[in-house]
């Protein structure tokens, strides 16, 4: 439900500088461009020196990488 509803908020494409801006604390742009190089991040396109990603991209990615919290591992 968290992601459907992100992805209402969210532009289409998103720069790699503005991630931040629209994930705060979740991922940092430093971190998605270490992630890239290793190809563990999510896809993305690159024009010029400009790297972008589609927004269906980023959240399918967070998505996968997120875990349910069950009650025993919350005590």
């Amino acid at each position: 439900m968290v992601f459907e509803d992100a992805k209402s908020k969210l532009p289409v494409f998103i720069g790699r500088s503005e991630i931040e801006k629209y994930f705060p604390g979740v991922i940092a742009r430093g971190t998605l461009a270490n992630l890239n190089s290793q190809g563990r991040g999510p896809r993305y396109i690159k024009r010029g020196r400009k790297v972008f990603y589609y927004r269906d991209d980023i959240l399918e990615w967070l998505k996968r990488g997120s875990k349910n919290i069950s009650t025993a591992d919350q005590k």
